[in-house]
């Protein structure tokens, strides 16, 4: 009798390991995504952060649930190219080197010319660039 308990004991606490497991491993992911995202985000925003770009600029920031790869896209609009570069190298030296960053936008001076910039940091031994660029005129 003794042993049928435990027996059944250990059965239901192998069931509840089985179930919860990978349960708690989700969490888990969860929160460490969501713990980068928010290092992220508080590194982009403070970039962010000026009057003269209050309404002009959005974020949106995703982040992979396996990997430290980010992304975090900013649309600026009808803002002057010096403070379109100014926000960018900003943002390119202070965000951690697995963060992509991806400006869109239109620029003031001309409403036609809309612009997207993809900026990745190269680790030491690669030949390309760090800045990768695509200009789409319309």
């Amino acid at each position: 009798m003794v042993t049928a308990l435990m027996i059944s004991l250990a059965k239901l606490t192998m069931g509840l390991i089985s179930i919860g497991g990978p349960l708690i491993l989700l969490i888990a992911l969860f929160h460490v995504r969501d713990h980068w995202k928010s290092i992220i985000e508080g590194i982009a925003c403070k970039e962010l952060n000026s009057p003269d770009l209050r309404g002009l600029v959005t974020v949106n920031i995703k982040c992979a649930l396996l990997s430290k790869r980010c992304t975090v896209g900013i649309d600026m609009w009808n803002c002057s190219d010096e403070r379109i570069w100014d926000v960018i190298e900003g943002l390119r030296v202070n965000l951690p080197s697995h963060v992509r960053l991806v400006v869109n936008g239109i620029a003031a001076h001309s409403p036609k010319a809309i612009f997207l910039l993809e900026i990745r940091r190269i680790t030491q031994g690669t030949i390309l660039g760090d800045v990768l660029g695509d200009v789409v005129e319309n």
